[in-house]
Parts: structure tokens; sequence; C-alpha cells
């Protein structure tokens, strides 16, 4: 996703969860979702973004994806707790991100709604690898040759939407940003 793109959606997300937000906290939270993507060019860190290393099993991008949202989770709370401000909006910023990339770099949109439901239930839980009898969850694979589009093993951002989400997509994104926040009593 570009950056560009990605901003409108970041700064769409938070003016619905957030509509009363002082500019100042909103602009941390937007650089901070920015600041992945740029951070993940250079480290290659797939765990922040749903990513699944190529020809690996869906459910490991699931697995590495809950326990970087988990630790994240953690982080927030002991910098809110230690009145750490700018750096809990940091780990806020950043589950922005990664509940955008969990529904941009995988099929959930594709997936019947009853399964979506399943499915998004599953993320705000932090639970377990949701299993259906006839489909499955999918997350897009990346690694160093798909940047040259040497290799495709299936499931890339070429088989996806390209990670633009239309409107109703985008309030589905909200909606489940603001419940997960909800569940775990995020406060910026």
């Amino acid at each position: 996703m570009e950056h560009s793109s990605h901003r409108r959606l970041t700064m769409q997300i938070i003016d619905s969860v957030y509509p009363d937000i002082e500019e100042v906290i909103k602009h941390c939270l937007i650089r901070s979702s920015i600041a992945v993507d740029i951070r993940e060019f250079i480290r290659r860190r797939r765990e922040v973004h749903f990513y699944r290393i190529p020809y690996a099993v869906h459910e490991t991008a699931w697995d590495i994806g809950m326990l970087e949202m988990r630790y994240r989770l953690m982080r927030y709370r002991w910098q809110y707790k230690r009145g750490k401000v700018k750096k809990s909006c940091r780990e806020v910023g950043l589950l922005i991100n990664m509940i955008e990339d969990f529904f941009c770099h995988s099929n959930v949109f594709d997936l019947p709604d009853p399964m979506k439901q399943s499915v998004v239930s599953s993320m705000i839980s932090l639970g377990e690898y949701p299993r259906f009898e006839n489909a499955s969850l999918m997350f897009v694979s990346y690694g160093f040759l798909h940047r040259f589009r040497m290799r495709d093993d299936g499931y890339t951002h070429r088989k996806t939407r390209g990670c633009f989400p239309n409107e109703p997509e985008i309030e589905e994104i909200s909606e489940a940003v603001q419940r997960f926040f909800w569940h775990y009593g995020i406060i910026v």
C-alpha cells in the first residue's frame, strides 16, 4: 500500500474511532502507524504486518500476528501506567496499523459474513486461528523475491484488492479497531 493512501486510511479510521481527539495526539498516532511501514522496508519485520513467509501455512501468519498484538498491547499498558503518553500513543498507532494490515493483507473481506464475523471476533479476542469447512482465512505472502516478482506462491498482493479498501470496508476496519480498543480499554 503506498504511504499516501495508507495515511488517508489511517486518518479515516482515527477520525471514526476518536472523533474528538486532540490534533497533537492524532498526529502522533498517524505518524507512528506510517512509520511502521517505513521501518519494515529496512528491517524486514513481517510480524507487525500479518505477512506470511512465502510457502508457509496461513496459520503461521495468524499466530505470529497475534503474538505481536499481545506484545504491543502489553507495551501500551506499561507505557500508559508510567505516564508516557507519547510512547503509549506509538503503541496504539502500531496496533491500528496491525489491524488495518490484518484486513488488507488477508482475504477476510472475501469470506461470507458469518465467517468474517467469526474471524474478526477471533482477532479482537487474540484467539486461535479460525477454521471453517468450506473456506479458509488466507494471508498474503511477502518475501525478498516478491519485490522483483521472481516467485509467486499463490496468494500475494497481486491476488488481493491491492490493499485499497472501499468505503464500506473502511467502516468495517474502523469498527474492528473500535471494538478492539473498547475490549482492551485502550485510551489515548
